[in-house]
C-alpha cells in the first residue's frame, strides 16, 4: 500500500534536493516543491470512490491511499471506483519526465493503477456487451428492484426465445422433413460460435488478472511483469503505454 501524505513527503523532499543541486533561487524552489506534489495530487485525484447509503450516492471522493486490489475487491470496485484515465496518464507522462522524482513505490503504484483501470474499463465493456442490460444494470447499481426487474425480464426473454424456437422447429418439421435437423444444427452452430467468442473473452481478461497479480508486492520483479506483459500482449491486451515504457525502463535499471 501506498499513502498519499507519504509519497507528498517524500517528493517535497526530493525537490529541495533537486533545486539545491540546481542552485535554484527560494522562489523557484518553491514552483519546483508545487510541481512535485501537484503530480502525486493528481494521481490521487484521478481515482474516486462512491460513498453510498441506501442505495444513494452520498459522495464521491478522491483515494487517499491505494492497495493491490484482490479478486474480492474486484466486483465492489467495478461498482464504485472511478478512474479518470486521462487524468492518471497525464499525471504519470509528468512524472516519468522528472527522474529526480522516481522511487519505487511511485513506479509500482502508476503502473497497479493504470493497469487496474485499464481492467475495470475492459470488465464493464465486456459485461455491457454480453450481459442483458437490465442484468449489468443490476449488477452495477446494486439496486434492488433492478435485481427484481432483471430476473424478471430474463425469465420473460427465456421464455420468449424457448417459445420461438420450438414454433420454428415444429413449422420445419410440417412442411420440410429436413428442416428440423437443419434448424438443430443451426443452433448448435450458432451456440458454438457464441461460446468461442465468450472463451476468447474470458482468456483476454484472464491474461490481464494474471498480469495484474505480479504486482501483488511494491518490489515487483520487473522481469516477470514484462514478460507477463509480453504473454497478455501476445493473447490481444492493449495495455498503455505508459504501462509498457516504466516496466521496460525499470527491467533494465
Amino acid at each position: 500500500m501506498v499513502l498519499k501524505n507519504d509519497l507528498l513527503k517524500y517528493v517535497s523532499e526530493q525537490a529541495e534536493m533537486e533545486a539545491n543541486r540546481r542552485s535554484l533561487d527560494e522562489y523557484a524552489t518553491k514552483n519546483l516543491i508545487a510541481e512535485a506534489t501537484e503530480i502525486i495530487n493528481d494521481l490521487f485525484m484521478s481515482i474516486t470512490v462512491e460513498k453510498v447509503e441506501g442505495y444513494v450516492i452520498k459522495s464521491i471522493d478522491p483515494v487517499t491511499n491505494w492497495r493491490h486490489r484482490e479478486a474480492d475487491d474486484r466486483e465492489s470496485d467495478w461498482q464504485k471506483i472511478h478512474f479518470k484515465r486521462a487524468d492518471l496518464q497525464n499525471a504519470a507522462e509528468r512524472y516519468l519526465g522528472r527522474p529526480w522524482l522516481h522511487c519505487r513505490e511511485l513506479d509500482w503504484f502508476i503502473v497497479n493503477a493504470l493497469m487496474y483501470a485499464q481492467y475495470q474499463a475492459t470488465l464493464d465493456f465486456v459485461l455491457l456487451h454480453n450481459r442483458p442490460f437490465t442484468r449489468y444494470l443490476s449488477k452495477k447499481t446494486g439496486v434492488l428492484k433492478w435485481r427484481v426487474s432483471s430476473a424478471v425480464w430474463r425469465s420473460i426473454v427465456l421464455i420468449a426465445k424457448w417459445l420461438l424456437w420450438l414454433g420454428i422447429f415444429a413449422l420445419t418439421f410440417r412442411f420440410v422433413p429436413v428442416g428440423p435437423v437443419a434448424w438443430t444444427a443451426l443452433t448448435v452452430l450458432w451456440s458454438w460460435q457464441k461460446w468461442k467468442a465468450l472463451k476468447k473473452t474470458h482468456d483476454l481478461m484472464a491474461s490481464m488478472i494474471a498480469t495484474y497479480e505480479t504486482l501483488r508486492t511494491v518490489s515487483p520483479n520487473w522481469q516477470v511483469v514484462w514478460n507477463t506483459l509480453k504473454k497478455s500482449r501476445d493473447a490481444g491486451v492493449v495495455w498503455d503505454g505508459i504501462v509498457d515504457r516504466l516496466v521496460e525502463e525499470r527491467m533494465h535499471t
